[in-house]
């Protein structure tokens, strides 16, 4: 019965696509946050859902993307609440051509950016099936510089946190960039954890770090740093 629920979509009735988007919804949140159905020591169970939710509904990703509201943002929040579960989504997500729909609403033009937007790309950010060079490619780093600055200077503070998540994870990203070239880098994801409090051992002080961020020229690009101190 639920298998073919996401059939409904197809109806010229917005209510009844978003009642059929919500009840599918509903169901597969129930699913993979039971622990005896959804846990690698229940592969069987673990493949038979993550086969439903790649067939039924990331399949029809992108129609509910270029639907209206609220079935767009509805559906955001249904692939935050996925990969947030399991991050091996992103791969799916990018064979079937759907994390390229995502990323292009990742822009500070979209003044429809939701949190669900922010908290989708810190999680493909954060996939290993993402290379640092196909971060480069979709723009990240100057994107996420330039909504910081525009919602800053607007004076909206409800994408904060999440920028700075996402701002830890390219810094992260970049850090394993730099250890599979011999770089070394003393003590990663530990001075670098947006609002951490550091310990000042010798003066027996706690500091706050604060962000600064800084733009650098180069020879084929412009590399934004993110710097705590």
């Amino acid at each position: 019965e639920y298998m073919g629920i996401l059939n409904k979509l197809q109806s010229e009735n917005p209510d009844t696509r978003f009642n059929s988007l919500k009840i599918f919804s509903d169901f597969i949140i129930q699913l993979i946050n039971d622990e005896n159905l959804y846990n690698e020591n229940q592969q069987a169970s673990k493949k038979l859902i993550d086969d439903l939710i790649c067939k039924q509904f990331f399949l029809q990703l992108k129609n509910i993307l270029n639907d209206i509201e609220p079935m767009p943002n509805f559906g955001m929040k249904l692939v935050s609440l996925l990969l947030d579960r399991n991050l091996e989504f992103v791969s799916k997500l990018k064979k079937l051509k759907v994390a390229f729909t995502i990323i292009e609403n990742y822009s500070v033009t979209n003044k429809k950016l939701t949190i669900n937007n922010l908290r989708i790309i810190c999680r493909i950010i954060e996939s290993n099936d993402v290379s640092f060079e196909e971060i480069l490619s979709f723009n990240f780093i100057q994107t996420t510089s330039d909504i910081l600055s525009y919602y800053a200077n607007q004076g909206e503070e409800w994408c904060f946190d999440d920028i700075l998540e996402i701002i830890y994870a390219l810094v992260m990203k970049l850090l394993e960039v730099l250890h599979l070239q011999g770089i070394s880098v003393i003590n990663p994801g530990t001075t670098l954890k947006p609002a951490k409090i550091i310990p000042d051992t010798q003066n027996q002080q706690y500091l706050n770090l604060s962000l600064i961020h800084i733009s650098e020229p180069t020879r084929l690009l412009s590399i934004s740093y993110a710097v705590f101190c």
